[in-house]
């Protein structure tokens, strides 16, 4: 059995596609986001540089740049140490309970397994969960009724063979003790062991 459970496969698909997303809203963001506020950032360069020549504007552009990148890059990692906690707990809470009736079905096919054919699940719902709980509730209702069938044809057949056993014995011991001839003996011994092979014919 694999050391990763369901549960635990759940968790890393979320978080994985967690950090997929993030990966690819950084990379957006610094390839896309410069070509937005590089713009802006000249604008303001030359509205706050006023008088000042082309090197100063651009010192000063190149420090609003930098400014605008640092706050970026602070504000995705502050987003980060909140969001990835965040989402830890919430895809351990939405997996626990995807995983929830898994391990009840799981349960009870292992007491079914050890004969107690009465087990039943509660519903869990109208999704694929809730039809795999009613489908296993209809499978363990027709396993209960086998085992039921087949416990009666068991008590059945025993007492249908018990009877001519019993005269096979009967006849057997009476030879034995000089009550019946062998001729006699041998016909109805005859007739009891015609009846057992009618009884397995009926079984086959």
């Amino acid at each position: 059995m694999s050391r990763w459970g369901l549960r635990s496969k759940l968790i890393a698909a979320f978080l994985a596609v967690i950090f997929a997303a993030g990966i690819v809203l950084v990379v957006i963001l610094e390839l896309v986001a410069p070509a937005f506020y590089r713009t802006h950032a000249i604008e303001m360069a030359q509205a706050m540089g006023g008088g000042t020549d082309g090197m100063q504007a651009q010192a000063l552009q190149n420090d609003l740049e930098r400014g605008f990148n640092t706050a970026l890059t602070q504000s995705l990692l502050l987003a980060a140490l909140i969001t990835v906690p965040l989402a830890l707990v919430v895809s351990a809470a939405i997996s626990k309970r995807i995983v929830a009736p898994v391990l009840r079905v799981s349960s009870a096919s292992a007491r079914i397994a050890a004969g107690r054919y009465e087990e039943r699940l509660p519903a869990a719902g109208h999704d694929e969960l809730g039809e795999l709980t009613a489908n296993f509730n209809r499978m363990a209702g027709v396993l209960e009724q086998t085992e039921a069938r087949r416990m009666e044809l068991i008590g059945t057949v025993a007492h249908e063979l018990r009877t001519p056993l019993s005269g096979l014995k009967g006849y057997a011991e009476g030879m034995v003790d000089g009550v019946f001839s062998v001729a006699h003996a041998a016909e109805s011994i005859g007739r009891e062991v015609d009846r057992l092979e009618r009884l397995l014919g009926d079984l086959q």
